[in-house]
Formats: C-alpha cells, sequence, structure tokens
C-alpha cells in the first residue's frame, strides 16, 4: 500500500501551498510541506509551523494550518490565509468511478482520483489507501476494486477516461475542507501507559458506543424522502436498517451497526463532519512517562529562571508492531525523549494536558521520523515539546512565549482539554 508522508528524502507528489497578498499561490518549503502533509494524512485536525523551519510566509513566526477550513492562522496576529493541498505531477486526464449500491456508477472524489492516480501511474503502485470523511478506503488496481475497511464493504472500481475533466475540477476541490479531501495512509501506530493504569483498548468501551447510538435519532422517513443512503457504508435504509442520526450531527445518516464499527476502529467521532462523542485514543506502543521536578535554579530556562522546573522523560523499548501499526508483525525501534516545564501555573496546566495525552496513547507513534528518514520507530505524534532549556522556538527551547497556547492547540485538536 501507498503512503504519502515524505520520508527516506523521497520526493513526495504532495505539496502545501499558501495564498500571497497578491493572491498567488506560494510553496511551503519541503520541511513544513511534509510536516503539514504528515498531520494531514494522519487524520489530524491541524498542524503547526514556524517560518525558522522553512515557512515563508513571515520571518520568525508559527502558523497553524486548521484542515476543517483549509487556513493558516498566524499564532501572533492571527492573520488568516488560504491554504491548499496540491499533488503533483500526476496525469489530469483520469476520472475513477466506483460502483455504489452495487449498481450506479458514482465518481471518486477528485483529490482522491488525483491520489490514486498518483499512487498507480507515478510509484507504480498495485494498491494504495485513501481517507474519504476520515474513513480508510483501499484501491485495488490489480482487482479494480475498492474496500471500505471499517465496514468491510467491497465494491468494483473502473478507470473512466475524461480529458481536461479532472483537472478543471481539481482547482476547485483543492482548497476543500477536510470532508471532501484525501487523507494519505496513516503511519500511526501504538499506544501506552506510564506509571498510571493501563489504558483500556476500544473493545472495552463497546458499552459506551452503545449508549451514544441509543441517544441517536431515528431519520429513516426524512432520509428515504431524500433519497440519502448510509455515508459509511453506501446501502439504503429500512424499518429494520433504520437511518440514525447522531446528537450533535446535522444532515448525514449511518446504520447503527455501521456506526459501531467505525467507533471501534476510530473512537467516539463523526467520521462525516468530525464531532466528538468522547474521548479519543491514539495507538502508542507501550511505554512510561516518568514525571519530577526540580528547584529554582537546578535547571533553568531560559525565560523562566525565578521559577523551578518540571523534568518529563518518556521512554519506550522496542518490540513487535500490532495490528495497528503500520507494519504489523516487523520490529519496531524504541527511544527515550526528555522534555522540559516552567514549574509555575502554567507549566502545570500543560502538564496536566500531556499526562492526559499519554495515558490516552496519543503523544508518540510507530513510523518514520521526518528528522532522520528512519523508519519503523517511536516518533512524536503532532504534541511539540521543548526538548531545550534554551535556544527559543527554533531550536525546540525557551524562551518562546507562544509556545503554551500552541501546545494546547494542538492537543485540543486531539479532543485532549
Amino acid at each position: 500500500m501507498a503512503s504519502f508522508v515524505m520520508g527516506g528524502g523521497a520526493q513526495s507528489p504532495i505539496e502545501w501551498e499558501w495564498m500571497d497578498d497578491r493572491r498567488r499561490w506560494v510553496s511551503y518549503d519541503a520541511f513544513s510541506s511534509s510536516a503539514i502533509e504528515s498531520s494531514f494524512s494522519s487524520g489530524g485536525m491541524s498542524a503547526v509551523v514556524s517560518s525558522a523551519q522553512g515557512g515563508r510566509a513571515g520571518a520568525g513566526a508559527t502558523y497553524t494550518i486548521h484542515f476543517s477550513s483549509m487556513q493558516q492562522v498566524n499564532n501572533a496576529s492571527s492573520f488568516v490565509r488560504n491554504v491548499r493541498r496540491n499533488v503533483v505531477g500526476v496525469p489530469s486526464h483520469e476520472t475513477w468511478e466506483w460502483k455504489n449500491n452495487g449498481s450506479r456508477w458514482e465518481a471518486v472524489p477528485v483529490p482522491i482520483c488525483l491520489q490514486i492516480s498518483a499512487s498507480r501511474d507515478l510509484r507504480g503502485e498495485t494498491s494504495t489507501t485513501a481517507h474519504i470523511n476520515s474513513l480508510a478506503h483501499e484501491f485495488d488496481f490489480t482487482q479494480m476494486t475498492v474496500t471500505r475497511l471499517a465496514v468491510g464493504v467491497v465494491v468494483q472500481l473502473r478507470l473512466k477516461a475524461s480529458r481536461g475533466a479532472v483537472a478543471g475540477a481539481a482547482a476547485a476541490a483543492a482548497g476543500a475542507g477536510a470532508g471532501a479531501s484525501a487523507r494519505g495512509m496513516s503511519t500511526r501506530s501504538g499506544a501506552s501507559a506510564s506509571p498510571s493504569p493501563q489504558v483500556s483498548t476500544n473493545g472495552d468501551r463497546s458499552a459506551e458506543y452503545q449508549r451514544i447510538i441509543n441517544e441517536a435519532t431515528d431519520c429513516t422517513a426524512t432520509a428515504a424522502a431524500n433519497n440519502e443512503t448510509c455515508t459509511l457504508c453506501m446501502d439504503p435504509f429500512s424499518p429494520q436498517e433504520p437511518a440514525l442520526l447522531l446528537s450533535q450531527c446535522q444532515g448525514h445518516y449511518m446504520h447503527a451497526p455501521c456506526i459501531m464499527q467505525v467507533f471501534k476502529a476510530m473512537g467516539p467521532k463523526c467520521p462525516t463532519c468530525s464531532k466528538m462523542y468522547g474521548p479519543l485514543h491514539g495507538d502508542q506502543p507501550d511505554g512510561t512517562m516518568t514525571v519530577r521536578t526540580h528547584r529554582r535554579g537546578a535547571i533553568p530556562l531560559s525565560g523562566y529562571e525565578s521559577d523551578g522546573t518540571i523534568l518529563i522523560q518518556y521512554s519506550f523499548p522496542s518490540g513487535t508492531q500490532s495490528s495497528k501499526h503500520p507494519n504489523p508483525g516487523s520490529a519496531y525501534h524504541g527511544t527515550s525523549r526528555t522534555a522540559y516545564l516552567p514549574d509555575n501555573a502554567a507549566g502545570r496546566e500543560v502538564l496536566a494536558l500531556l499526562r492526559k495525552s499519554f495515558e490516552q496513547r496519543m503523544t508518540f507513534t510507530v513510523g518514520t521520523s521526518i528528522t532522520t528518514g528512519r523508519s519503523n520507530c517511536v516518533i512524536w505524534n503532532g504534541v511539540h515539546h521543548k526538548t531545550n532549556t534554551t535556544g527559543g522556538s527554533s531550536s525546540f527551547g525557551y524562551p518562546d512565549p507562544g509556545y503554551f497556547g500552541r501546545v494546547k492547540a494542538e492537543l485540543l485538536a486531539k479532543g485532549i482539554q
């Protein structure tokens, strides 16, 4: 299966761009584009980049890219720019279709057409996985099938020649929100605990998920009147298999068994609109999080010399990847990381959130390191830590006045608050 996350120096067909003051699209540098794509393809809601790492929208600034609105926000000035995700070097004449409800051929969303064409035509892949409405779909070019992995539904796939059709539609779709965008195959992996108790598995939360389903509204009549089908399996509704509308959702309906399967696979989050129905749990491998406090002056942090220091140590032994990881059964390389927070009210607030993130298995994952290009190793999972006591934001150290706001935004994007 193909993944469009950059690693090992390979050229990625995915390029992220921002709109300048003259309404021209400007490419992020390779490092920033890769970091944004890594967060996007792993199902994140946002990514943070710094111009010190190559972002070119302003010197010394940091930016949060929000995938739901496809906008970049300057964390210092709150200035907003549009962003887009561009698939480069892909033939523009290929339109893919799948057979919906077993009888009707329908167009595959344009961003997905671009992704699967890149996989087949540029990389010679025989299959690839893409995310549509946060649901993983496996495209098999040998069997010409599409498998909706969360629900096990297999439909037919075909390539329809329509010269120029994709090119025109792609321009309109390039700035679409996350609901219409392609998400490359996730490289996220395991989960773990610290000295606190082990987190339960998704299978242990079936009763919680059933309660959420029981609170949904039966909208079978409305769905039938509008000729709606289940957004997950694409099959029609019936009195025996009613159309359910989850309590915080609007305008999209699903079967109860489909909701249960998706919740077990992804956690209690609507795959269509991303509304949260409970805490998410990641796939970080087993490890420990140890916290120690040091008195003022023992380990001084630049800008916080009058405070003590909180020392966080993460440790992950090497192990074997589980079924949730990129290469099940293969070995992964462990790691150790040390991070620092000032021992004050702001630092202790962030520490509490970091503990929760770790216990919910969201802080680390298994994948390819953007820094070293090494694959099958324990890596950070989009929650930035201060790993140096000095050097400022460009060196992942202090002082950095915007850090606490940024890391809380990153944690909030993972449902941690």
